[in-house]
């Protein structure tokens, strides 16, 4: 699997999770809470796409996503880091211990919503099911292999 970077699409921050997540859906990014990256100011919710490996390749992106919203910018997010926010952290280990992800680095396109060049694709949810609910993926995202940037998984249209 490729290595996360530490450049990001950058479409807005905002106080609350929902406002970022109708930005996000928006312009086909995802939300990031900032506390998450050492570069950020915590306490906010960002609307992005990426990471990227090389500002070159987040540089790139922006060029098409400017198309559609004029105001995105490209931010170096620094390091991840586990803010104290997320709590005690046998309560996370335990939740994360509960999860699981499926990895297919298979790139053979079926999906018509996939990137259409080499990419990972990862599946999240839960070992087992949760409230009486499917087994099932709760949900997922690719990687792209030459950017490294995540593309949340969502419907599309063929």
């Amino acid at each position: 699997m490729p290595e996360y970077g530490p450049f990001f699409l950058y479409m807005g921050s905002f106080s609350t999770k929902v406002a970022a997540q109708n930005q996000a859906v928006e312009f086909g990014g995802w939300v990031l809470r900032t506390d998450l990256y050492t570069g950020l100011t915590p306490g906010f919710y960002a609307a992005v796409i990426g990471p990227f490996h090389q500002r070159a390749d987040a540089e790139a992106a922006l060029q098409d996503v400017r198309l559609i919203q004029p105001n995105a910018i490209v931010r170096m997010a620094g390091r991840p880091t586990l803010p104290p926010s997320l709590g005690d952290p046998g309560l996370l280990a335990a939740v994360l211990g509960d999860l699981t992800v499926v990895v297919n680095s298979d790139s053979t396109f079926t999906n018509p919503c996939a990137p259409n060049e080499p990419h990972v694709t990862v599946l999240v949810g839960f070992v087992t099911p949760v409230l009486g609910a499917e087994d099932a993926p709760l949900g997922g995202f690719w990687i792209v292999d030459r950017t490294g940037e995540v593309v949340p998984i969502r419907g599309c249209e063929d």
